[in-house]
């Protein structure tokens, strides 16, 4: 996972052993249940689905959030192995965060097929939204939902900005080590490279 960076990528991989994942089953069964619990999950995460924009005339970055707003799903297949780490690309499971000087997506995913063996959950977040920690939140509360197709409680977040108070200018302490990396006043272009971390759990 990236540390302090402006974006960062992970990747959880899902296999079934008691039977591979076959293409049909995949496509018919198992992607809309992902797609429905994603897209439960977002109701309590709505700024994934827009924009981290940088205005020349506020001090802050800040989320804007359109009505046509949404989180980009990339749905892929690979023939490479499943865990074999001299044929697996990592880099081709990370999904695309498209970003500019002053304005990227937030959140983006990619959910790709190992025919016959499982599948993988690829994520590329903005560090200016969300961190690690929160990446896995919102992975970890679309797991109940495609099992009871219903939100939990217990999984709702709290993203009232009332709830920080900033006493010591800790943001603005992160916001100067940003300027300082990205040697210019503003800037949400990510860092060329980024950590990734690997989770594996069981259908």
């Amino acid at each position: 996972m990236a540390n302090a960076q402006p974006s960062q990528a992970k990747s959880s991989f899902t296999d079934s052993p008691s039977q591979p994942v076959r293409r049909e089953h995949f496509h018919s069964f198992i992607l809309p249940k992902l797609e429905l619990s994603l897209s439960l999950a977002l109701r309590s995460y709505l700024p994934l689905s827009g924009r981290i924009t940088w205005d020349t005339q506020v001090p802050k970055p800040s989320i804007l959030l359109s009505p046509n707003d949404a989180v980009s799903v990339t749905i892929a297949e690979t023939r490479r192995r499943f865990f074999s780490p001299f044929q697996l690309r990592i880099h081709t499971l990370i999904p695309e965060l498209p970003f500019s000087d002053d304005s990227a997506s937030a959140y983006s995913l990619q959910i790709t097929l190992f025919p016959g063996q499982g599948f993988s959950i690829g994520v590329a977040a903005h560090h200016g939204v969300l961190d690690g920690k929160n990446v896995n939140y919102v992975l970890q509360s679309m797991g109940p939902l495609v099992q009871i197709r219903k939100h939990s409680l217990d999984l709702t977040p709290s993203l009232h900005r009332s709830l920080l108070n900033d006493l010591t200018g800790l943001d603005e302490e992160m916001l100067e080590i940003v300027r300082d990396k990205t040697k210019t006043r503003r800037s949400l272009r990510p860092e060329k490279s980024t950590k990734t971390s690997f989770s594996q759990r069981s259908c």
